[in-house]
Formats: structure tokens, C-alpha cells, sequence
């Protein structure tokens, strides 16, 4: 499946990455932010392949580690490598439950994934929003794009979607 191809490609692509960055002196810090992010695109893209093949809907919010488990190679990607003793460290947008993907990912600047503390099937607004594990927060935002941002808030309304209204 191309899908999977895809998944696969990134994940190798990810590895690849965060090896580079780890051998290289004084950039620990940067290589750890690397493996956040990489592991958010992960998930990302297993609820990409998910919703492909389910018409479109994305993940039930409730159950998107779930679903999404099956088409995540390890369980890894559900951590921060900065989340000591801790199995999970992402939340879903809980204010994306019912919207179809091909809404989320049309809406600008939607918050999608981000670090939390809220366990497996997380998912959450602001309040739920991990702090002190980066200098930064990590967020995956719709369309498809990374942040780490400082101070960072997600109250506002972006279109239709956004991350703290309905």
C-alpha cells in the first residue's frame, strides 16, 4: 500500500535525521527536538492512512491511539524522549472530533497533535498542553507544518476549526 510506503520512507528518513544530529557535538538539544517532531509527523501520518481508508474520517478522538496504533510501526513514536518514565506524550486536538480530515487539514493554522500529558487516546485544548519538557512547546499544526513555539497561545479562532472552541 503507498500509504504505508510513505510511513515507512519517513520514519526511515526520521532515523536518518536524528542520528546525524546526535553526532553532532553541542547539538543535543536540537537532535531531541528532531525526534519530537518526528514523532508527531509519525502520528500524523498514521491518521492520514487511517482516514484513507475510512472515508475520510479521521480517528474517533477517544480512540485515535487506538486506531492509529495499527499502522504505527512501535510504540516509540507515542513518546517524548524527554517524557522520563512515561509510555505516551501526545494529545489530539479535541475540538477536530467529527470534522472530516480534508476540512482539518483546508483550515490554517489548526492546531492537530501536540504534547500532553494526558495518557494514551489523549486528547485536549490548552489545558492540556505539556510545558517543561522543551524550551518550547511542540505542536503539529494543520496543514502539515511543525512548531516549537515559545509562549505560544492557541485560544484564538482559526476559521472554522480551532484549538480551544468548537
Amino acid at each position: 500500500m503507498a500509504v504505508t510506503r510513505y510511513i515507512t520512507l519517513f520514519l526511515v528518513l526520521g532515523v536518518i535525521i536524528i542520528w546525524y544530529f546526535t553526532r553532532i557535538p553541542h547539538h543535543g538539544t536540537l537532535a531531541v527536538d528532531v525526534v519530537c517532531m518526528a514523532n508527531l509527523r509519525a502520528l500524523s501520518l498514521a491518521i492520514d492512512a487511517y482516514s484513507i481508508e475510512n472515508n475520510g474520517d479521521i480517528c474517533e478522538i477517544n480512540k485515535w491511539c487506538d486506531q492509529s496504533a495499527e499502522l504505527v510501526d512501535e510504540e516509540k513514536y507515542y513518546t517524548c524522549p524527554l517524557h522520563q518514565n512515561a509510555r505516551y506524550s501526545y494529545a489530539i486536538n479535541k475540538h477536530l472530533a467529527g470534522h472530516k480530515l480534508k476540512k482539518i487539514r483546508a483550515a490554517d493554522r489548526t492546531v492537530f497533535l501536540f504534547e500532553s500529558d494526558a495518557g494514551w487516546n489523549g486528547a485536549g485544548g490548552l489545558e492540556s498542553l505539556a510545558t517543561g519538557r522543551h524550551n518550547t512547546r511542540t505542536v503539529l499544526m494543520s496543514p502539515l507544518s511543525m512548531d516549537m513555539f515559545k509562549g505560544y497561545t492557541f485560544h484564538k479562532p482559526i476559521k472554522k476549526i480551532s484549538f480551544g472552541s468548537r
